[in-house]
């Protein structure tokens, strides 16, 4: 009997060393006071004016021989209210949700996930495309193009593989059938990045059609985003940019091209941010662009007390909103928000 206990020991032993799993919560909390103006101005309390507050679970299990399984499930709020978003008010886990596996060949992932050319912005920018402030989010909008899909951050139904992490050139490819009877809500988005010590530089791609399973489009059309974006981390100084361009099949509805320009300088505990962004409508007087400044200061690894400004221009009758400013449609009205906040992350 002492036999079989040692050796029954000694196999559980064995399995634990095989298969170690572990489950992460994760979240950050962050919400500012600030000071809008468009078509009428106001004071408000907003969610996420430094980092989209969110919490969120992660979890991994090493199966031996370099073959891991993991998780994401991750969901969005508003501080303010306590109220879920992306879309909400419910609370669900839709920033992230997907399982996958990896290996030394790379990794698949099914599920609701950010996407390729997400990915790409996002890297070369200080601001995380935060969907307050920043700049970037300018490739969301459709203002002057009819029909056109704006880029996609996140996408239901994806399956992504990414080539292994650790090398120079990095890519990934993604696939999310719309689930209709027909190609509508089909979506294929695909990045190549290339990194060398300070230097970063990548490219995004994504095609959309449109329609959904729920209401299919008898002649789905497409929409389609390229863009080209770069990065310099010099320690205490960050420069990026991104430029690209937007457009569908849609009679009579031009292109767009987004540039980004952006730069972050480090202080000790604290940083100083500068983002430029600017929309131009092919054949149309509706341009855009955008200037946000920031401040943060640390006071600690978790939490960040920070400042932030943004002045939205609207040429000729453009009417894009941004920060969840109110403009008048159809006005050329610009728009500014002006916030302090804080972020803790845990």
């Amino acid at each position: 009997m002492r036999k079989i206990f040692i050796a029954s020991m000694m196999a559980a032993g064995g399995l634990s060393a095989y298969a170690q799993s572990s489950v992460t919560v994760y979240g950050i909390a962050d919400t500012f006071v600030g000071f809008a103006k468009g078509a009428g101005t106001d004071t408000r309390l907003m969610d996420g004016g430094g980092l989209a507050s969110q919490l969120g679970f992660r979890g991994v299990e090493d199966m031996g021989g370099g073959l891991k399984a993991k998780f994401t499930l991750e969901g969005g709020l508003n501080l303010d209210s306590g109220v879920g978003n992306v879309p909400g008010p419910g609370f669900m886990f839709t920033r992230q949700s997907f399982v996958g596996v990896s290996g030394g060949w790379g990794e698949v992932t099914l599920g609701r996930q950010y996407t390729p050319i997400f990915a790409t912005v996002w890297r070369a920018d200080p601001l995380g495309v935060n969907s307050v402030f920043s700049p970037v989010t300018l490739w969301g909008q459709n203002d002057a193009q009819t029909g056109l899909a704006a880029w996609a951050a996140r996408s239901d139904n994806a399956v992504m593989y990414t080539s292994p992490t650790g090398m120079a050139v990095q890519g990934r490819i993604m696939y999310a059938p719309g689930e209709a009877t027909n190609s509508s809500g089909n979506y294929v988005g695909a990045n190549l990045t290339y990194e060398s010590g300070p230097i970063w530089v990548g490219w995004g791609y994504q095609n959309k059609k449109s329609g959904t399973a729920a209401a299919p489009a008898a002649n789905p059309t497409d929409s389609t985003s390229n863009v080209i974006a770069a990065s310099y981390n010099a320690g205490s100084m960050i420069l990026g940019a991104s430029w690209g361009s937007q457009g569908s099949n849609v009679a009579a509805s031009p292109k767009a091209k987004i540039l980004n320009l952006n730069t972050k300088f480090i202080f000790g505990a604290s940083s100083v941010y500068a983002d430029y962004g600017r929309r131009d409508v092919d054949s149309s007087a509706r341009d855009q662009s955008v200037w946000t400044l920031g401040y943060d200061y640390n006071l600690s690894k978790r939490t960040t007390l920070y400042a932030r400004g943004l002045w939205l221009t609207n040429k000729g009758n453009g009417s894009v909103a941004m920060g969840g400013v109110v403009v008048t449609p159809n006005s050329g009205q610009n728009s500014r928000l002006m916030g302090v906040g804080i972020t803790h992350r845990f």
